[in-house]
C-alpha cells in the first residue's frame, strides 16, 4: 500500500520559545564596539529574530504541523488542516484515523505501508517528532532510514531523481517532466506562514493537495522507467 505524503509546517507558537529566540539574537562576532552592536541591533536585530523564529518551522523540535496531505494508492487526495486556535495533536489523530479507516488499508498498515514523497525523509522525521511531542501513535511505522532503498518502504522522489545526497526542488522536477507544478505565484512552501496570517487557509489546502498529486504523478513516471 502506497501512502503519498506532504506536510505544511509553521514556526513555533509557544510564546516562551519566541521570547527566548528573540533574546538569543546576537550581532556578527566581529562587531566589538558597544555603539556598533547597538546600531546593528536597532537596524537588523528584529529581522534576524524574525528569521530565526520562522526557521523553527523546519524543525519538529519546536515547529508545528499545519497541514497533512495524503493519498492512498490511486484514491483521491485528502488534506487535513488546522487553524491556529485548533490543537496540533487533533490534526495528527484525524489524519491517522482517516488512514486506518480506508478499505485498502485493512490488514496492511503495519507491514506493507510504503511512504512516498518529495524529500519525504524530512516529512517523516517531522511527523515522528510531533507524534513524540504529543504522545500520538502513527498507524504505520514512520521510517527514518537515511537511504530509502535499504528497506523499500520509503520512496523519496528527490533521491530517486538526484541520487543520495542530491537535491532538486519539486517545482523544478515537475517542470522537467512536464507535470503540473504545485507552486503558484500565491503559494509555495516559503509563503505558508504569511498565508496563515492572512487567513488564506483554502490557498494552503489547495497547494498541499497539488503537492501530493504532483508527487504521485512523478512517482508513476519514474516507476514506469525503472521497472
Amino acid at each position: 500500500m502506497r501512502v503519498y505524503l506532504d506536510i505544511e509546517t509553521i514556526p513555533t507558537q509557544d510564546l516562551a520559545e519566541q521570547t527566548e529566540i528573540k533574546s538569543s539574537i546576537k550581532p556578527p562576532a566581529n562587531y566589538k564596539k558597544i555603539e556598533t552592536i547597538a546600531a546593528w541591533l536597532a537596524e537588523s536585530g528584529e529581522a534576524a529574530a524574525d528569521k530565526a523564529w520562522r526557521d523553527t518551522a523546519l524543525d519538529g523540535t519546536s515547529g508545528e504541523l499545519l497541514a497533512i496531505g495524503l493519498a492512498i494508492n490511486e484514491e483521491a487526495v485528502q488534506v487535513f488542516l488546522r487553524r491556529l486556535d485548533e490543537p496540533e495533536d487533533q490534526l495528527l489523530r484525524e489524519a491517522f484515523a482517516w488512514i486506518e479507516q480506508q478499505p485498502s488499508c485493512q490488514g496492511e498498515l503495519r507491514s506493507d505501508t510504503i511512504w512516498v514523497g518529495h524529500n519525504v525523509l524530512w516529512d517523516l522525521r517531522f511527523l515522528f517528532q510531533r507524534c513524540a511531542v504529543h504522545g500520538v501513535t502513527p498507524p504505520a511505522p514512520l521510517r527514518l532510514e537515511t537511504r530509502p532503498s535499504w528497506s523499500g518502504m520509503v520512496v523519496d522522489t528527490m533521491q530517486l531523481w538526484a541520487g543520495y545526497n542530491g537535491k532538486i526542488s519539486l517545482d523544478r522536477l515537475c517542470r522537467a517532466l512536464r507535470i503540473p507544478s504545485p507552486k503558484t505565484e500565491d503559494a509555495d512552501g516559503s509563503k505558508v506562514w504569511d498565508l496563515v496570517c492572512d487567513e488564506r487557509y483554502k490557498v494552503i489546502r489547495d497547494y498541499c493537495a497539488r503537492d501530493v498529486e504532483a508527487v504521485r504523478q512523478i512517482h508513476r513516471r519514474l516507476d514506469a522507467v525503472r521497472y
